[in-house]
């Protein structure tokens, strides 16, 4: 059964010391999730540090209560490895109170969206190829076409949902997803004289 326990590694020949809060077991050789605290161990060995126990709580809420009264951050002790307060789980996958983007006003929906567009453009124009009309541009100066502008519209031009239908005399277009109305058929019915314009531009 995990513990809640609240604990501090220190670096025995300097004295830092790092404080955090962890659910497991005393001996799981846990060494905090601090960035600090994990470049330390990387490049000193854990056989530099000491781990101790400070108090084992009876809950998870408990355990950052005490957590936020025993943390001091880099900016309160010198000697102290912390980056943020305690009394918070530690952040996952980059998402968390140390990732949340700062707003110089204070956080704005409309704001914030304002930024996130800026930032997507700023990606597009230095990435042109991210874009379909960027794509079609690349590939017609590629292959050489006398009209880029035209084979560019031809390429980003969306699929139509629509379909030709006709009944021998009349053409229309119909929906994907509606029925066949009885006495259609699928495709078009060209004049004599159309078709006959039709094939001398062949």
């Amino acid at each position: 059964m995990k513990k809640f326990l609240l604990y501090r590694i220190t670096k025995i020949d300097s004295g830092h010391y790092y404080i955090g809060a962890h659910a497991g077991h005393p001996d799981d050789g846990y060494m905090g999730s601090g960035k600090i605290i994990q470049r330390y161990v990387k490049k000193y060995g854990i056989d530099a540090f000491r781990k101790e126990i400070l108090l084992e709580a009876p809950d998870e809420t408990t355990l950052y209560l005490e957590e936020a009264k025993h943390v001091k951050t880099i900016d309160q002790d010198p000697l102290s490895l912390n980056i943020t307060p305690g009394g918070n789980k530690p952040p996952r996958h980059g998402k968390g109170p140390s990732y949340r983007p700062t707003f110089p006003n204070g956080y704005n929906a409309k704001r914030a969206k304002k930024y996130k567009e800026q930032a997507r453009q700023q990606f597009l124009t230095s990435n042109p190829m991210k874009t379909e009309r960027g794509k079609a541009a690349f590939i017609a100066s590629s292959r050489g076409h006398k009209k880029p502008d035209k084979y560019i519209k031809q390429m980003t031009t969306r699929v139509s949902n629509e379909r030709w239908i006709t009944d021998g005399t009349n053409n229309k277009k119909l929906h994907k997803k509606l029925q066949l109305p009885k006495g259609y058929r699928y495709g078009r019915t060209f004049s004599k004289t159309h078709y006959q314009s039709f094939c001398k531009g062949i």
